[in-house]
């Protein structure tokens, strides 16, 4: 949809990119999103969090040999249990899983197994056994004082001659046993044992893990690499140059996908079976601990990995570009903004816990604040939502308070905070007469500011002074984008005003930004005097002088004042600024910053669109070519994309779609240290006063979480800040406007009262399947108590689902709890009771943060208090996203108490369609499933409303009535049978590819 059709004739003048959406643009399809979810087994126990080794059992429970003992975490726990108390407990050091199902753990007095139901050490192995691993014989224990095999019930000891030191064993499927040892690899049959050592045969003699490859070679990691052999001896080796960040290789697992994990003493090397590029996991953004000790999988594909600091799992979900966007900007709403409409950083109290979030200021709130508004113009310029457009009007108040603030002509601050934060980055200081010398001599150009906070004429806010130039440069783009996109004539008033007084403000001050103090900012010098007369202002002249024509060339263009055109070419004709800005083409290595490159990428565009003199037109062309030829290598999809928006053209697509893909989800600043990587080098290029690495790395892999940071850097990072996730929202929804994104309209299912196949229904083990199964809703039926609490429950009565009887209405809250609600599914599930509306929404909070879902809400309003459920569902942060069925009384109550409320009324037939939008304005309608008809479908459409109904019951279920549901463009299918639900939608993107 696009905003203003009668105005898309014009736009297309403006950008030339509406001559894009005639290409090819990225269809967006499902994709894998990686995630990291980490566990401490015990804070109070460092052994415990020394883990040697991990298994997943087919139930779910994860299985951990550490240094403190056997622990195991259930299914649907977080906690982990010791599983061996008392005199036998000690350290263990494997674990693996048996064809049956059954775990085998190699500890320090042996070994245990569940064979029993229960964990009990088996009679036959002597401890310590180093090593268990399983085979179609049956399962090997190894350690220092010999190898045993188990079989037929019981163990015999293998009279192998190998080296006590083993690391690590498999089977080679045909009775035979490959095991790694200190002093090389053995393959062990019946009737002999073959030692593997010469650097013929490996790159070295320490071997600590093996596996094979899908093609069927074996692959063997020890100390310098790996060995890639078949059966005639080596074929190849992977070195740290070859894609280890470590040559110290401590286990090899491939991955069910085929995929080859390599855990080293510094993260993982993942190596696909297809051959094609390999990826580097490290860090805490991936890892609880960078030593790797042990990789193994579960049935969804996740991988559980054992470090020496704890357990990590890297898992997967199903995720489209629409998605990620969605993800982000819920949770940026939620977690980074402040008053009085900021988004920015925020601060974390302890490093990386994202549960200790303050508010922070930055020096930068303004211009990263622009970004925003950018962002969410081209938002309302793709979509049309007026929420959109109302957060660009927010934005851009702020920008517009940040010059009313300091109660001055045209001068502008950095930022706000309220005035009693106590806490605050660069806080007012004086300055002796000694340390204004050694400033001096260290910047010839300081400027001792003392006073840099001040407080508001009302006395609510403290600002913040001495505001540079980089600051002007984000606005100028925020401002450009917001005048363009999304701002009626009534906004654009003020825009223009605001630019004047700005405008006005640097004229009469010779273009010094200047401070109450009466003196220039630090920063915020463009006049003449300072850069075409001060010899120490040559670093900064080629780019100020194009960021104050861009200032200039905007101002004149939306306010109509000649004063302004006069000014812009006073500076070029006169002063000679054009000609000084071309030496961003080739600045001197001294001069050069990384964030140079967006400081550029934010003026260029008013000169390039504004400029009718077809002279310097081609001028700003040429600049604006000759930086996306320097800069095209850094793959942002911010300067991709800018470009496009400038030329009409589709440059580095594919690059720009690949880094929105593969940023990270996880928004903390993690510490990245690449230096240590040997499979990188250190280098001083591109910037030569840092340290950076030689080749440009996945966005996963790199601080990706503001486009001033230098992807190159070889350490960087700050794990107490969580970033606000603007710089990847900002280029998808530029790439949505130009069509350069499409995004493909997907039906989402919801899990009729959570996953009620699986587990008991309106139960939290309910909501919490059907969020592993990456849901997008889960649906609830909330009724209330005879003392008018809230609970989750479908039936009137409590029969059919819990072992109480009678009505819901007519018991107590106390009473309801006191029952089971899940005896009646499977007695597994005894202990699951009726949860409360509180305790469903504080579940679904913490539980979708945990594993990086956007699942919402769909709640079937049986019998509710209106009032208390919008405060409960704002309190988790579930009610913006919630979408309300019930009556239309209700529904009304509903929209009172929360004038944004998804409503969603039923719909039995078409006529009633009109009568409905007129009284409650619905979000979408639940319309019965033997009335929907691509014309009922496509008329609610046309009004912007959206469509939901039951794929529940006879002649309303199965994988090819979904998908005929899906052709006719439903919106929402909800069921009980949610894989068959997606075996639907993934064939009809795969018919929708062919």
């Amino acid at each position: 949809m696009r905003v203003f059709i009668a105005t898309l004739s014009l736009f297309s003048l403006l950008f030339p990119i509406r001559l894009i959406s005639q290409t090819i643009p990225y269809i967006d399809w499902p994709f894998d999103q990686e995630y990291h979810d980490g566990y401490v087994v015990d804070p109070a126990n460092e052994e415990a969090n020394d883990i040697r080794s991990v298994q997943p059992d087919p139930k779910g429970n994860i299985w951990i040999a550490s240094k403190g003992g056997i622990y195991r975490k259930q299914v649907d726990s977080r906690t982990w249990k010791l599983m061996i108390n008392g005199p036998a407990r000690g350290p263990a050091y494997d674990v693996a899983l048996d064809g049956n199902g059954h775990i085998w753990i190699a500890a320090w007095n042996g070994v245990y197994t569940d064979l029993s139901g229960t964990l009990t050490k088996t009679e036959g192995p002597k401890g310590p056994i180093a090593v268990i691993t399983t085979a179609p014989e049956g399962v090997y224990a190894l350690g220092p004082p010999g190898v045993w095999l188990y079989q037929n019930e019981h163990w015999d000891k293998k009279e192998y001659a190998v080296a006590r030191s083993i690391r690590a064993a498999v089977s080679d499927k045909q009775g035979g046993l490959w095991i790694g040892t200190d002093v090389g690899l053995y393959h062990c049959s019946s009737d002999q044992c073959i030692l593997y050592q010469d650097t013929n045969e490996l790159i070295s003699a320490y071997v600590r893990g093996i596996d094979y490859h899908e093609s069927g070679t074996i692959w063997v990691g020890g100390l310098g690499g790996i060995t890639i052999r078949d059966q005639t001896g080596k074929v190849s080796k992977k070195r740290p140059r070859d894609g280890l960040p470590n040559p110290n290789i401590n286990v090899i697992k491939r991955a069910p996908d085929g995929m080859m994990w390599i855990g080293t003493d510094y993260g993982i090397s993942r190596f696909p079976g297809n051959g094609s590029t390999y990826s580097v996991r490290l860090s805490k953004r991936w890892l609880m601990s960078d030593e790797v000790r042990d990789i193994a999988f579960d049935r969804e594909g996740n991988a559980w990995i054992a470090t020496n600091g704890g357990v990590s799992c890297i898992r997967k979900r199903p995720m489209t570009l629409a998605g990620k966007a969605d993800y982000f900007y819920e949770r940026m709403i939620r977690r980074n903004l402040r008053d009085p409409w900021i988004i920015g950083r925020f601060r974390l109290t302890t490093a990386g816990d994202t549960t200790t979030i303050v508010p922070d200021d930055d020096d930068n709130d303004g211009e990263y604040n622009a970004m925003y508004l950018a962002m969410e113009s081209f938002r309302y310029a793709a979509t049309g939502e007026p929420e959109a457009r109302e957060r660009a009007k927010k934005a851009f108040d702020f920008l517009h308070f940040l010059r009313e603030v300091t109660g001055t002509d045209g001068f502008f601050a950095r930022t706000v905070i309220p005035a009693d934060w106590e806490q605050m980055h660069d806080p007012n200081r004086s300055y002796t007469p000694q340390q204004q010398a050694e400033e001096l001599i260290r910047n010839p150009r300081h400027k001792p500011v003392e006073v840099r906070w001040h407080q508001s004429a009302d006395g609510k806010w403290k600002w913040k002074g001495d505001t540079s130039s980089d600051e002007l440069c984000g606005h100028l783009f925020g401002y450009y984008c917001y005048y363009r996109l999304a701002a009626d004539e009534a906004e654009k008033k003020r825009i223009s005003r605001h630019i004047g007084l700005i405008t006005d403000h640097l004229i009469r001050n010779n273009y010094y930004l200047t401070d109450v103090d009466g003196e220039p900012t630090k920063w915020g010098v463009w006049s003449p005097e300072s850069l075409n007369r001060d010899p120490d202002w040559a670093p900064e002249k080629a780019l100020n002088s194009l960021e104050i024509l861009s200032w200039l060339k905007f101002a004149a263009k939306i306010t109509g004042e000649e004063k302004y055109q006069q000014a812009y070419l006073q500076l070029i004709r006169e002063e000679g600024y054009l000609e000084n800005a071309k030496a961003i083409l080739h600045p001197n290595p001294a001069f050069e910053t990384y964030f140079d490159i967006f400081l550029t990428l934010y003026v260029l565009p008013a000169l390039v669109e504004y400029e009718e003199d077809p002279t310097l037109k081609a001028e700003y062309k040429t600049l604006l070519e000759g930086w996306f030829a320097r800069n095209r290598k850094i793959r942002s999809p911010l300067v991709n994309f800018t470009y496009n928006l400038l030329t009409g053209k589709r440059d580095e697509l594919d690059h720009s779609i690949t880094f929105l893909k593969d940023a990270p989800l996880d928004l903390v600043d993690w510490q990245i240290d690449n230096g240590r990587r040997e499979d990188l080098s250190v280098v001083r290029e591109p910037i030569l006063e840092e340290l950076q690495v030689n080749h440009l790395r996945p966005p996963s892999e790199y601080r990706s979480l503001r486009w001033d940071k230098n992807p190159y850097l070889a350490v960087a990072g700050n794990p107490y800040q969580e970033r606000e996730p603007v710089y990847w929202l900002l280029p998808y929804w530029m790439a949505r406007y130009m069509d350069l994104i499409q995004a493909k309209r997907t039906t989402k299912v919801a899990a009729h009262r959570g996953a009620g196949q699986y587990a008991p229904e309106n139960t939290l083990a309910a909501f919490k399947k059907a969020i592993d199964l990456g849901v997008d809703f889960i649906e609830i039926d909330i009724r209330r108590s005879a003392d008018n609490r809230m609970v989750i429950l479908h039936d009137a009565t409590l029969d059919r689902t819990t072992n109480g009887k009678g009505r819901v209405n007519a018991t107590t809250y106390e009473a309801l709890k006191k029952l089971s609600a899940g005896r009646w599914f499977d007695k597994t599930f005894a202990d699951q009771t009726i949860p409360s509306l509180e305790e469903l929404c504080a579940f679904v909070e913490t539980y979708r943060q945990q594993v990086s879902s956007q699942v919402n809400l769909y709640v079937d309003c049986k019998d509710v208090n209106v009032p208390e459920m919008v405060a409960v569902l704002k309190k988790y942060h579930l009610l913006e996203g919630a979408v309300f069925y019930g009556s239309v009384q209700v529904l009304s109550e509903i929209r009172n108490s929360y004038s944004a409320a998804r409503l969603m009324p039923g719909l039995r037939r078409m006529e009633a369609m009109d009568p409905l939008i007129e009284q409650i304005h619905p979000y979408a309608f639940d319309v019965r499933w033997d009335a929907l008809s691509v014309e009922l479908i496509t008329k609610a459409h046309e009004q912007n409303i959206l469509v939901f109904s039951d794929g529940i019951g006879p002649g309303r279920e199965g994988i090819e009535i979904y998908r005929k549901a899906i052709g006719m463009g439903i919106d929402l299918i909800q069921t009980d049978r949610i894989l068959d639900f997606q075996q639907a939608i993934q064939f009809a993107h795969q018919h929708d590819r062919e």
